[in-house]
């Protein structure tokens, strides 16, 4: 996921991630763990109507000047980096259209994939909380 700032310190970046809300949760014994990967809000072609503000010196401003809706996806990465079988857990809206607009947006994203002794693998049981700008 794009990050707002470059760590030097491999201790700095975990901490980063900690922060935001990154973390590995035991999952049921026939499940793989539940990876969560934390708040991301970002722009995508799927909210067309979505007013876009120009971006200020600092990316950390503009969460201030923007309401969200905070949608919860749980969902598995394919081997080459993409979001697989989408599942709309909790939302802060009842919309319809957001949660489909998160979902779409989703799809869209590409990950840095999995790797295992030098193979990419297929990764089951993610979680990301994605906010949708308030249109």
């Amino acid at each position: 996921l794009p990050q707002p700032e470059y760590y030097s310190r491999m201790v700095d970046a975990i901490s980063n991630q900690d922060a935001a809300g990154f973390q590995k949760e035991s999952g049921e014994s026939n499940k793989a763990p539940l990876i969560d990967l934390g708040r991301f809000s970002a722009w995508s072609d799927s909210l067309p109507f979505v007013w876009r503000p120009a971006v200020p010196q600092s990316v950390a401003g503009l969460d201030a000047i923007i309401n969200y809706h905070e949608v919860e996806i749980e969902f598995a990465l394919s081997s080459r980096g993409y979001a697989r079988s989408p599942d709309i857990g909790q939302s802060s809206t009842d919309s319809t259209r957001v949660r489909r607009s998160a979902r779409r947006a989703l799809r869209n994203m590409q990950f840095r994939p999995f790797l295992v002794d030098g193979n990419w693998q297929r990764v089951e049981n993610l979680r990301i909380r994605y906010l949708v700008p308030v249109y």
